[in-house]
């Protein structure tokens, strides 16, 4: 190989480190969102009546700065003498950090006194369903023109925990309470991005199921959580040569 041969393989390797390298940059970061396992039941025994299905998709991929602002529920009563009372005023969506906040049935229209009331409970007959949009109660701001809320923020906030980390770093901890309250946002932020672990929030219901056979009437009261994961998705589902398994038939 003479030197002009070797100095145009190497403008050639260069030419495609560099076309490769901006393709990279190019990836947006995005997110899967996975419920962990199967709703979890208290007592257990009231599994047996209601059946619950979220929004979310397994192949579905969100960007960082378009997370879900509210979680979409279907709530199936799967008994056929039962009814089922949900009690939304006293249901809670915690967030990765802790924060346990009132969940809202979002629905059209809704003004900010609505929030100072109580919720109105929704009754399922038997083999009945409900799909409802929840929202933390602290995540609405007022539309500008209209004045009624909407959903402001999203249930995991992966743009906003990266900025308040960034803003952490450039700060100086007053007290030692600052200071492991900003080494917990870095430890779980750095786990987040490297994958190593994912944000999580769940949600809790409060539920009645008034059970009406053979004459008797019986009441039971208990609640289900569900537990999910915000997972930073891998770059290389976006590439195209690394296309994703087809699932067999």
């Amino acid at each position: 190989m003479s030197q002009t041969d070797l100095i145009l393989l190497v403008v050639y390797l260069l030419s495609v480190a560099y076309v490769l390298y901006q393709a990279f940059q190019s990836l947006e970061e995005k997110t899967m969102i996975t419920l962990v396992g199967k709703p979890e039941f208290d007592p257990e025994f009231l599994q047996d009546y209601v059946k619950l299905e979220f929004g979310f998709k397994d192949d579905q991929r969100f960007k960082f700065e378009e997370q879900p602002k509210q979680l979409e529920a279907t709530i199936k009563n799967s008994a056929r003498t039962a009814t089922i009372t949900i009690d939304w005023d006293k249901g809670s969506l915690t967030s990765f950090d802790g924060n346990d906040r009132r969940v809202i049935r979002f629905v059209d229209n809704l003004q900010s006194s609505d929030l100072s009331k109580a919720q109105v409970s929704t009754t399922i007959m038997p083999k009945g369903s409900v799909t409802v949009k929840l929202v933390p109660e602290k995540n609405f701001k007022p539309n500008a023109e209209s004045g009624a809320l909407e959903p402001s923020t999203p249930i995991v906030d992966v743009v906003g925990l990266r900025e308040e980390v960034i803003a952490n770093r450039r700060k100086r901890p007053k007290t030692e309470k600052d200071k492991a309250k900003f080494e917990k946002l870095e430890t779980t932020y750095t786990n987040f991005m490297t994958m190593r672990e994912p944000l999580k929030f769940s949600l809790r219901l409060p539920l009645q199921v008034t059970n009406i056979a053979e004459g008797s009437k019986k009441d039971y009261w208990g609640f289900v959580e569900c537990f999910f994961t915000v997972s930073r998705a891998p770059l290389k589902e976006q590439i195209p040569w690394n296309p994703k398994k087809s699932k067999p038939k």
